[in-house]
């Protein structure tokens, strides 16, 4: 039998609390104790660190090798999408002239409006319940600022879906 690398590390490090009989066999086998005397070469040499000097310019000679990295390539995004948003707000504006003109005229707008109008007195009427109207108060039909707002609402949301496919088709390529 023939000891184990951790038995022979173990002795190296503390020979003074290996087992008697691991000492009988290490004092007896030539293998084993060739192989203690290269553990304590070894430990020997790690024990004593040779750094290496660097030249004074070492780091600037490191630095002047190092090439830099080429500037990543931004493709534009096709000029079709411009044209598309105007496009396509041309066509919802064409639509709701159309509509409206089918639909006897003004009428759906007329009653799109008075929705609102509604709205605003229901509002007027659950806040106080005095004469004085809301629209009185501050110089402005509620009901007109609400039509103009989900108008704008709703070409908000447009923009928003046409400006998704935008990013969608913008690229950038690094190199």
């Amino acid at each position: 039998m023939h000891l184990s690398d951790k038995q022979i590390q173990a002795f190296i490090e503390s020979p003074e609390n290996i087992n008697v009989e691991l000492k009988a066999h290490l004092d007896s086998c030539s293998s084993c104790q060739t192989e203690v005397e290269l553990y304590k070469s070894l430990m020997l040499e790690l024990k004593q660190e040779k750094i290496p000097e660097l030249s004074g310019d070492f780091v600037g000679n490191v630095m002047n090798s190092i090439e830099p990295l080429p500037s990543p390539e931004i493709i534009q995004p096709i000029d079709k999408w411009k044209w598309l948003n105007i496009a396509a707000s041309i066509a919802f504006v064409m639509l709701g002239v159309i509509t409206m003109i089918y639909y006897d005229g003004l009428q759906v707008f007329s009653s799109v409006y008075s929705w609102f109008n509604e709205i605003e007195n229901q509002a007027v009427s659950k806040l106080s319940e005095s004469s004085s109207s809301v629209s009185t108060m501050l110089g402005v039909d509620l009901g007109t600022i609400l039509f103009i707002g989900m108008v704008l609402g709703f070409f908000g949301v447009l923009d928003k879906i046409l400006s998704r496919k935008k990013i969608s088709n913008l690229k950038i390529f690094s190199i």
